[in-house]
């Protein structure tokens, strides 16, 4: 935000105005650039889960939660944990980017950010062992975190490891348990399946990598 931005929403006595003025001045507040893009400055907004899509599809409430931090000067404001796959999400309501329906929400998300003089930015996510959960908050699910179950759209999560992230999460299914012939013949199959479609989840061939897809339509910072 410039000073002359700032000035012109609010009055301000003269001694505040020359605060401002000094703290504008801060290296903080100076453009930086990273290879061929350039960021008003040094304020990144991190990407916040909201919990508030179906299925996986962006909405009002993401535009003007991210609008509201671009209008507010941040240089970087980056969307929250958005899904390579369906079995990636924490919960039913996280943000996606699996399939070509979701791109034209978060464009016009990343447009706007744009027109207010900061950079689009997405977190690419699998929730692993996280995955397959409700809300962790007061939900439709009920009053508190818990894993879902298979009758409320639950999944199977897939992971690196076994071990369950935490008491209330489920166990996931990894590799390791194929070698040691703890999984069910059509579990492995998915597994496998699986782990080797992880990779190309989130990049592989252009038309198909939502990374690539990412950068085409207008995020400028991918992680």
């Amino acid at each position: 935000m410039t000073f002359a931005r700032f000035r012109a929403v609010r009055s301000l006595h003269p001694d505040q105005h020359r605060l401002i003025q000094s703290t504008m001045g801060h290296p903080l507040f100076s453009p930086f650039q990273l290879r061929s893009v350039t960021f008003s400055n040094r304020i990144g907004v991190s990407p916040m889960c909201q919990y508030s899509s179906q299925d996986g599809f962006a909405n009002d409430w993401h535009l003007v939660h991210l609008g509201a931090r671009a209008q507010g000067g941040a240089g970087l404001v980056t969307l929250e944990a958005s899904a390579v796959t369906p079995e990636g999400r924490i919960t039913p309501a996280d943000l996606g980017i699996w399939k070509e329906d979701h791109i034209p929400a978060l464009q016009r998300i990343a447009q706007f950010i744009h027109s207010q003089g900061s950079r689009a930015g997405i977190q690419l996510a699998h929730a692993g062992r996280k995955a397959s959960m409700t809300p962790p908050f007061p939900s439709s699910y009920g009053p508190a975190e818990r894993l879902l179950l298979p009758a409320e759209g639950g999944w199977q999560p897939v992971a690196p490891s076994a071990v369950a992230f935490s008491p209330n999460y489920a166990r996931g299914l990894y590799r390791g348990e194929i070698a040691a012939g703890r999984v069910a013949p059509r579990a492995k199959r998915y597994l496998v399946v699986q782990q080797r479609s992880f990779v190309s989840d989130f990049a592989s061939q252009p038309s198909q990598s939502v990374a690539y897809t990412s950068v085409e339509r207008g995020f400028h910072q991918v992680r």
